[in-house]
C-alpha cells in the first residue's frame, strides 16, 4: 500500500494520513507551490484511480473525493508547535465527496470544476446532485469511470472544428511518404526522415491535430507511435520513450509509460489502441501532460520473458551486451552475469549507450512501412530524449516526427530546442487562434454537445446508478 501510494502522489505536493477508529484517511493536495502544474486536476483524479485500484488489489475498500479550487497554503501554529498544511473551503468540500462516495458506493467522487478541467481526458458519469454539509444548495457530482485508460482520441479524423490550413499540411506531409506498396525509384524511397514542430497556447488544439495526424497515418497503413512527455519525468532519462520501446516489439497491449501508444493502418489491419491522456473533445482543446502510467500495464512476467527471449535473438551480436541497459525502461528479467557486464559503466556512459541502443532497435523496427512518431509536450523533455530525437532525424528514412510544445519564451525556446531548431529536416509552425467564423461554429458544436450531455445525464439520473449501464 505505501510503494502504491508513494509512486502515484509523487506528482503531487502534500500528503497527511489521519487514523481515526473506523480507518485511515489519506489527505494529498496537488498544485502546491513552488511545485505546481498546469494539469494537477488531471494528475489529482488519475493518483485517485490508481491508489483505488491499487487498494482493491490488496482487498481494502475505500472511497475517494476530489475537489479542485483555492486555498490557503503555508505554515500555521506557534514558534512551539507548527506544520505546514493546507486550508480552506476546497478541502472540507473534498472530505464530504468522500464520504458522499461511500454513501453511493461509487469509488471516486469529483466536484463540478474537477470535472470541467478533466473531462477531455478522463471518463466521467454524471450523478445525481447531492446534499453535503455547509452547503444550502445540491452540488452537482461526477464519478470517475474506471477500467478505462483515457477517452478514446478516435473519430477526430471530422471532428476538429478549423484548421483547416494545418490538417492540409499534415496531409501533404503524410503524403509525400513512401507507402508499403508504393513502386517509388529507391532515392524517392530513402528519403530522409522529416519532422514539424507545432507549438502553441495551451488548450488551441495540438493535441487534435497530433490526433488527426495519427489517424491519417494509419488510414495510409503506416506504423504510428505516439507517446506524451510528462512534467514530473522531465529530468527522467528517456522516460518518454518506455511506452513505445513495449509497442515496438508488439507487446504491452495499451499500456505505457507517459500515455505511449501504437498502431499500425491498412487494409488487413486498422487498429488502434487508446492513448493514455488524450481528449475526444471535437473543440480545440489541448492535451497539456499527464500523470504518468505504470509501463509494465498489462504486462505478466511471462510476456517480459519472451519479450527478453526475442530480444537475445533478433538484436545484433554487438548490442547484445548492452540490453540490460533497458531494465529502467522496461523490468526484464535479466539474469546477474548479464547484469555484471554493464554495472561498472559511469552514469553518463550507460545513458548514452542506452539511447544509441534505443535508435538501433527503432531503425531496426522501422520498416517497411513509412513510420509515423509523434511525441506530444516536449516543453517537459529530458534531454537525453531530445538526443534521441535529433538522432533519429539524421539517420531514419522514409518517417515523419510530429513534436508538439506549449508556448515559451524565446530565449528559453532557444536554449531548450536549440538541437532541433539547427536540424535542416525540421519545420515549425505557430498556431494562430482561431478565425471569428471558426470560432463561432465552434460555440456551435460545444451547445451541441452541452445539450447532449445535459440529455444523456437526464436519463441516467432516471434510473439506480449502475456502472455497467452508464
Amino acid at each position: 500500500m505505501n510503494e502504491r501510494t508513494s509512486e502515484r502522489i509523487k506528482c503531487g505536493n502534500d500528503t497527511d494520513a489521519v487514523r481515526p477508529g473506523q480507518g485511515i484517511i489519506f489527505f494529498g493536495a496537488f498544485g502546491v507551490p513552488p511545485f505546481s502544474h498546469e494539469d494537477d486536476p488531471v494528475r489529482a483524479v488519475k493518483a485517485a484511480k490508481d491508489i483505488y485500484s491499487g487498494l482493491m488489489e490488496l482487498g481494502y475498500q475505500s472511497a475517494i473525493g476530489v475537489c479542485t479550487g483555492n486555498v490557503f497554503a503555508g505554515v500555521v501554529g506557534s514558534a512551539l508547535r507548527h506544520e505546514y498544511t493546507v486550508i480552506g473551503d476546497t478541502i472540507n468540500m473534498s472530505a464530504r465527496l468522500m464520504a458522499s462516495a461511500s454513501t453511493l458506493g461509487v469509488p471516486i467522487l469529483v466536484d463540478q470544476e474537477t470535472y470541467e478541467l478533466c473531462r477531455l481526458r478522463i471518463e466521467f458519469a454524471a450523478l445525481d446532485a447531492i446534499k453535503v454539509k455547509g452547503r444550502s444548495d445540491p452540488v452537482p457530482v461526477h464519478t470517475v469511470v474506471l477500467n478505462t485508460n483515457t477517452r478514446s482520441r478516435r473519430n477526430t479524423l471530422h471532428a476538429i472544428v478549423g484548421r483547416e490550413r494545418e490538417k492540409a499540411m499534415l496531409r501533404t506531409i503524410l503524403s509525400s511518404l513512401p507507402r508499403r506498396d508504393s513502386f517509388a525509384p529507391p532515392a524517392v524511397t530513402a528519403a530522409p526522415a522529416q519532422a514539424l514542430l507545432l507549438e502553441g497556447a495551451r488548450g488551441i488544439g495540438k493535441s487534435l491535430l497530433a490526433s488527426f495526424t495519427a489517424e491519417t497515418g494509419r488510414s495510409l497503413g503506416f506504423h504510428v507511435w505516439s507517446s506524451t512527455c510528462d512534467a514530473s519525468h522531465k529530468l527522467t532519462p528517456l522516460f518518454v520513450w518506455r511506452g513505445i520501446l513495449l509497442h515496438l516489439f508488439g507487446l504491452g497491449g495499451c499500456s505505457g509509460g507517459s500515455g505511449a501508444s501504437s498502431s499500425t493502418g491498412g487494409s488487413g489491419n486498422n487498429g488502434t489502441c487508446p492513448a493514455n491522456a488524450s481528449p475526444s473533445s471535437s473543440a480545440g482543446s489541448d492535451d497539456s501532460s499527464g500523470g504518468s502510467s505504470s509501463t509494465s500495464g498489462n504486462m505478466t512476467p511471462t510476456a517480459y520473458k519472451t519479450l527478453l527471449e526475442r530480444l537475445r535473438t533478433e538484436v545484433d551480436s554487438s548490442w547484445r551486451t548492452y540490453l540490460p541497459l533497458l531494465q529502467p525502461l522496461v523490468p526484464l528479467p535479466f539474469t546477474d552475469s548479464e547484469k555484471a557486464a554493464v554495472a561498472e559503466m559511469s552514469l553518463s556512459e550507460r545513458t548514452n549507450v542506452t539511447r544509441n541502443l534505443l535508435q538501433y532497435l527503432i531503425q531496426a523496427h522501422s520498416s517497411p512501412a513509412p513510420l509515423v512518431i509523434i511525441i506530444e509536450n516536449i516543453q517537459w523533455i529530458d534531454s537525453q530524449s531530445l538526443a534521441l530525437i535529433v538522432s533519429l532525424l539524421e539517420v531514419l528514412k522514409s518517417a515523419f516526427i510530429l513534436l508538439t510544445s506549449s508556448e515559451l519564451p524565446e530565449q528559453q525556446r532557444r536554449e531548450r530546442y536549440e538541437p532541433l531548431l539547427s536540424l535542416p529536416n525540421l519545420k515549425t509552425y505557430a498556431m494562430e487562434p482561431l478565425t471569428p467564423e471558426e470560432a463561432m461554429r465552434l460555440v456551435g458544436v460545444l451547445v451541441c454537445l452541452s445539450l447532449s450531455h445535459s440529455l444523456a445525464r437526464a436519463r441516467v439520473c432516471r434510473g439506480k446508478y449502475s456502472p455497467q449501464r452508464v
